[in-house]
């Protein structure tokens, strides 16, 4: 029978902790546990050697001068008379730093941070202003720029700095190298190049091509045989950094460009534009008479309304009243004779838009036919003149429109002339239209 057999590890490192012993140790693991012991955790009684002496600012071993304070059997005990403490009010920043036993006075100063222990907290520290100091937030390091202001808040506040901020000159070591894509550093070759206080001149007599200014482009090349410039229109690749809000144009409905956001209908989060509310605006037909007065953002609904005069700024125009049909003059015929001049002269009173001709039969001939003529200031306002039927009955009525002028003037005159009729024929003719044409 084979017996059990566990592999036993050796002891693992301890590190010294002050303070602390070992309490227990696992002998399968190596591994030792440490607690800080209590007092319950050791017997006996301690030395006075092993007490420190008690100070004013931390606990330890007194000694009773046998005068004012002895101690017997564990019990200390005052001789002679003791002072009362006397009262002292709370004062702002103060605390009491000793105290008179003969008088029973406190003495009171204002704390130093050396008299502070711990670490403050950045809660209690206040916020800088320009004429007081406080607290600031740490930040990582941001290539390329400089901290240029501290907000009200503690943040400090960076930016790339432009030649202008830096003084005195570079130095050799700290300009790169100038590559066919990069600007930097060059040494001429004293052959074909030379540089004399701080001017390059080519040795060759090649001399640089005039370039006048284009817009929106930039120099990116150079040819030394010819003395020539490339130019070209520079893209966003090709510039480091970020546009600035004051660079970019204000949007408008035909161009891209800056805007901002209220922050009430719409919001904006690290780029994201957002809608307060993600309810779709209800679809609403259009509604005669009718007009949006309305919108509940939460339900997405309209709310419709009839449009009434009060709802409307301004006065009607004439073309804009309804028009209403009237009789502008009328004749009566007791005698259809063929004859001009028939009947009266009539004036208009009004300015008129003619619509149509009525005739109202009361009489006719059974074999003559009946046509006439309306002259406007000894004109006919017919392209054809009206006839009506042999034979037509009484009452019937018909309804002409074929003008040769529509409008009417106020004193226009007008007469009727019958071109074809007998006395057989009798009727009534009206001329009706709209005021105002």
């Amino acid at each position: 029978m084979e017996a059990n057999v566990s592999t036993i590890s050796n002891p693992a490192n301890a590190t010294f902790i002050p303070h602390y012993w070992i309490d227990s140790y696992d002998a399968l693991t190596g591994l030792f546990t440490q607690t800080q012991p209590t007092f319950d955790d050791i017997s006996g009684n301690i030395l006075l050697d092993q007490l420190p002496i008690a100070t004013t600012s931390s606990l330890g071993l007194v000694e009773p001068d046998g005068v004012s304070i002895s101690i017997a059997n564990g019990v200390i005990s005052t001789t002679g008379n003791i002072i009362s403490p006397v009262n002292i009010g709370p004062i702002q920043n103060e605390w009491i730093n000793s105290y008179d036993a003969l008088t029973g006075e406190f003495t009171l100063a204002q704390p130093s941070y050396s008299n502070i222990s711990g670490t403050i907290s950045s809660g209690s520290l206040p916020t800088p202003t320009q004429s007081s100091r406080g607290g600031i937030y740490s930040s990582p390091t941001v290539g390329n720029n400089f901290v240029y202001a501290i907000a009200s808040n503690g943040v400090p506040l960076f930016s790339q700095p432009v030649f202008a901020n830096i003084g005195g000159q570079a130095n050799v070591a700290q300009i790169p190298i100038a590559t066919a894509n990069s600007l930097g550093i060059v040494e001429p070759d004293n052959n074909s190049i030379t540089i004399a206080n701080g001017i390059i001149t080519a040795v060759s007599s090649v001399t640089p091509a005039n370039l006048s200014s284009t817009a929106n482009e930039w120099v990116n090349g150079y040819n030394a045989t010819t003395g020539t410039w490339e130019i070209s229109q520079p893209n966003f690749s090709n510039i480091s950094g970020k546009v600035l809000s004051n660079q970019l144009p204000l949007a408008t409905a035909s161009n891209v460009g800056g805007v901002t956001v209220d922050n009430v209908s719409i919001f904006v989060n690290d780029g994201v534009l957002t809608a307060p509310s993600s309810v779709t605006p209800e679809n609403v037909p259009a509604n005669s008479n009718l007009w949006m007065n309305g919108y509940n953002s939460t339900t997405g609904n309209f709310s419709l309304g009839e449009i009434n005069f009060s709802n409307i700024q301004g006065n009607a125009t004439i073309s804009q009243l309804p028009q209403i049909m009237s009789t502008i003059l009328g004749f009566v015929i007791n005698s259809g004779d063929t004859g001009n001049n028939v009947g009266p002269e009539l004036v208009s009173s009004e300015n008129w838009e003619i619509v149509k001709c009525t005739t109202i039969t009361k009489t006719s001939d059974t074999s003559t036919p009946f046509e006439f003529s309306l002259n406007q200031n000894g004109n006919s306002i017919f392209s054809s003149n009206p006839i009506l039927s042999a034979g037509t009955s009484t009452g019937n009525i018909l309804q002409w429109n074929d003008f040769s002028s529509i409008n009417i003037s106020a004193n226009d005159l007008f007469t009727i002339d019958i071109i074809q009729g007998s006395s057989s024929w009798a009727a009534t003719i009206l001329l009706q239209g709209y005021l105002g044409g």
